[in-house]
């Protein structure tokens, strides 16, 4: 859920933002008032790591975005 910038100036806009914009009726927008974007992402995180023990992910930061690499 990131969007590539045409600019390397993420203190400007994130590529999540640019992504939120573009598309606003995804679930992330629908939950904002319940959850936030971090806490989506953490719970994520957590359920892949419980249901995939054996595998390791890594988080990268890049287009002004976190991504996460899955290796098992």
């Amino acid at each position: 859920m990131c969007k590539k910038l045409l600019h390397n100036n993420c203190e400007m806009q994130n590529g999540h933002q640019v992504w939120l914009q573009n598309y606003p009726n995804n679930i992330i927008t629908t939950l904002k008032q319940y959850i936030t974007f971090e806490q989506h992402t953490t719970n994520i995180i957590n359920a892949l790591k419980k249901t995939f023990m054996d595998s390791n992910i890594t988080k990268i930061y890049k287009n002004c975005c976190d991504y996460y690499n899955i290796k098992w």
